[in-house]
């Protein structure tokens, strides 16, 4: 993003290129902020605040056109964990980063760490989007429970412990990803 702000104020086709990037990046940005700050409150409180997220989960699914928001938003998410899915198989991520002058087992070991990381990010979403999207279709809003309930619902489930421990090592294995993007980046 930062190589393209000189672009923000051009013309043409790289000026939108520019915006549409700052624009996703801004989002992201914003998406893993929430993210985390609702992940560290849950575990500096314990869960103790749950009852907020419960509250605001129950009150979108009650709104007129509540359940179908949600069932869009999951739809939306699941969308996002295949596309990161597909990414990460077909190696697709392959013409951000440039890799030339790294030694070939490490151009490999990143290549497959990299990898790890987008299908860890897509099954991440796959989940979380699945687990909204059960919520809107069940339409069950005194039992609708935010974040941190889809992640117990998860964990409860047959092998849903071992689920969520790849998934968490498939997201910090997102990290070399984003490490190796900011140290080799194609120019």
């Amino acid at each position: 993003m930062l190589r393209s702000r000189h672009s923000l104020t051009g013309t043409g086709p790289d000026r939108r290129r520019a915006w549409l990037l700052l624009a996703r990046t801004l989002g992201t940005a914003v998406a893993y902020g929430w993210l985390t700050v609702t992940t560290a409150r849950a575990v500096v409180t314990g869960g103790q605040e749950r009852s907020d997220e419960e509250r605001s989960v129950r009150g979108v699914l009650a709104l007129p056109g509540g359940q179908l928001l949600v069932l869009a938003v999951a739809v939306v998410v699941v969308g996002i964990g295949g596309y990161q899915l597909q990414k990460g198989w077909r190696t697709a991520f392959l013409d951000e980063l440039d890799l030339a002058g790294l030694s070939p087992r490490a151009r490999m070991v990143t290549l497959q760490l990299c990898r790890a990381g987008f299908l860890g990010k897509g099954v991440a979403f796959v989940l979380v989007g699945g687990v909204v999207g059960w919520a809107a279709v069940t339409f069950a809003p005194r039992r609708a429970t935010g974040l941190d309930g889809a992640v117990r619902a998860i964990a409860d489930a047959p092998l849903g412990a071992c689920a969520l421990t790849g998934v968490a090592a498939g997201i910090g294995l997102f990290s070399v990803y984003c490490f190796t993007r900011a140290r080799h980046p194609v120019s």
